[in-house]
C-alpha cells in the first residue's frame, strides 16, 4: 500500500459565469519518505491539487487516501508550508513557531521540548526572541518550517515555498529543508515553477498539462557527481551529471506551455 494514494480526481470550480475543469483524471501515488515533486504551466492545478490533498476542499469525483483511509481523518497529520512564511510580526520567533500548538491545543511539554530542540538542531535558537522583522529571509522560511514540523506531521505539502526568497537565499534554503525533511524522514509534495529546483530537491516529477491539469509524464530523478557520488544537497545536484539531461526533458515537456510556465 502507497502511503498517499490519488484515484480518478477530478475538481471544477463554479461561478456565477459556469463551471471551469481544474483537474482531471488524476491518479498518483506517494511512497512514504519520499519527496515528489509537481511542474506545470500557470494555472494548472497545482495548488488546487495541494489543497485537495490536505483536505481544504471538498471534490466528489475521485478519492484520496493516506495509507487506506480518506485524507480528512488525516488532516491534523498534515503540514503545508506556503510561499510567504505568515510570521506574526508582534511574536517572537519561538512564539511564532509554538502557534499552532495553541490553535491546536497540544502545547504540551513535549512538544515544547521538541520546538527547543528544533531551534538548537536548525540554528535558530539563539533567535528565538526576536521579532520576525529582525530576521533574514531564509530564517524566516526555517521558522516556518519548525512551526510546521513542530506538529509532526505525517506529509508536508510545499507550495513555491522559496519563491520570495532571493536566488541566493532560495538555494541556500532549499538545502536547508531537504536536509532537514530527509533527517526528519518526511513524506514531501512540493509545487514549483522551477524546473531546476524540482530536479535538484526531489526523488520524481510530475509534470501537469494545462488546465484542466492532467498528468503528463512522470520522470524519476537519480542524481550523482563526477566521482560517483550522490550529491549531498540540492545545491551539489545542480553540478550532477545527469541534471541538464532532466532539465532538458522536462522543459520538452512544458514547451507547449513555454508562454504560461
Amino acid at each position: 500500500m502507497e502511503f498517499l494514494e490519488i484515484s480518478g480526481l477530478d475538481y471544477s470550480y463554479h461561478t456565477k459565469a459556469g463551471e471551469t475543469k481544474a483537474l482531471s483524471g488524476i491518479d498518483l501515488s506517494v511512497k512514504k519518505g519520499e519527496f515528489l515533486a509537481i511542474v506545470g504551466p500557470s494555472g494548472c492545478g497545482k495548488s488546487t491539487l495541494l489543497n485537495l490533498i490536505a483536505g481544504l476542499l471538498p471534490f466528489r469525483e475521485g478519492s484520496i487516501t493516506i495509507e487506506g483511509t480518506p485524507v480528512q481523518e488525516h488532516r491534523d497529520k498534515i503540514g503545508y508550508m506556503l510561499q510567504k512564511d505568515h510570521l506574526l510580526p508582534w511574536r517572537t520567533t519561538e512564539e511564532n513557531i509554538c502557534l499552532g500548538l495553541e490553535i491546536n491545543q497540544c502545547k504540551t511539554r513535549e512538544k515544547l521540548a521538541l520546538a527547543e530542540k528544533m531551534l538548537k538542531q536548525y540554528g535558530l535558537y539563539e533567535f528565538r526572541n526576536v521579532k520576525p522583522a529582525e530576521l533574514s529571509g531564509g530564517m524566516k522560511q526555517r521558522a516556518a518550517l519548525i512551526r510546521t514540523l513542530v506538529m509532526e506531521p505525517e506529509l508536508l505539502l510545499l507550495d513555491e515555498p522559496f519563491s520570495a526568497l532571493d536566488y541566493q537565499t532560495r538555494l541556500s534554503v532549499a538545502d536547508d529543508i531537504t536536509t532537514i525533511l530527509k533527517k526528519e524522514g518526511k513524506t514531501a509534495v512540493l509545487i514549483t515553477h522551477d524546473i531546476a529546483e524540482a530536479i535538484s530537491m526531489s526523488e520524481r516529477i510530475i509534470v501537469l498539462t494545462k488546465r484542466p491539469g492532467r498528468i503528463k509524464k512522470e520522470v524519476k530523478i537519480k542524481l550523482t557527481m563526477e566521482d560517483g557520488s550522490k550529491p549531498s544537497k540540492p545545491s551539489e545536484g545542480r553540478s550532477a551529471r545527469e541534471f541538464a539531461s532532466y532539465y532538458q526533458k522536462i522543459w520538452k515537456e512544458l514547451m507547449d506551455y513555454a508562454d504560461e510556465v
